[in-house]
């Protein structure tokens, strides 16, 4: 559960990086 929730986080951060650009 830890690493898929990780893996969630990477990928909203992710998505907010490509919202700011």
């Amino acid at each position: 559960a830890l690493l898929r929730s990780r893996f969630a986080d990477t990928i909203l951060k992710a998505r907010e990086k490509a919202l700011d650009q």
